[in-house]
């Protein structure tokens, strides 16, 4: 599979919002069920096949009790929204991210995602 970096060439704009949704569910998965942060999440280390991010090199992934761990959660949030906002996606501001990945309390995340949707139209020129 290609990195999401290679891929996105290829990618249509639905294709590419819907790997933004995929990217804040996995970042949100990753720290809510695994309790881990990846620490060098970029386009790099996204994957993109048959319409689906898989991420890799998790192996540098820390705790998210390292005392590191919520730096390198903001570096790696920065690190998506860079790379989708340069594709003229309409991404979440950094505050709201933080806080769907980190807290427990949003209620029901699929639905969370769902206006998360609404929100990232690729911005017109």
């Amino acid at each position: 599979a290609p990195k999401l970096k290679v891929a996105i060439e290829r990618m249509s704009d639905s294709d590419v919002r819907r790997a933004y949704v995929q990217v804040l569910h996995i970042m949100r998965r990753m720290y809510q069920a695994c309790e881990l942060v990846h620490g060098d999440l970029s386009e790099y280390n996204l994957l993109w096949a048959r319409g689906t991010v898989f991420v890799i090199d998790v192996s540098q992934a820390v705790t998210t009790e390292h005392r590191n761990a919520l730096a390198l959660l903001r570096a790696d949030m920065r690190n998506v929204t860079n790379f989708f906002a340069r594709l003229r996606v309409r991404v979440l501001p950094l505050r709201e991210l933080f806080e769907f990945v980190t807290s427990a309390d949003i209620g029901d995340a699929d639905a969370w995602l769902d206006a998360a949707k609404r929100r990232t139209i690729v911005a017109k020129a």
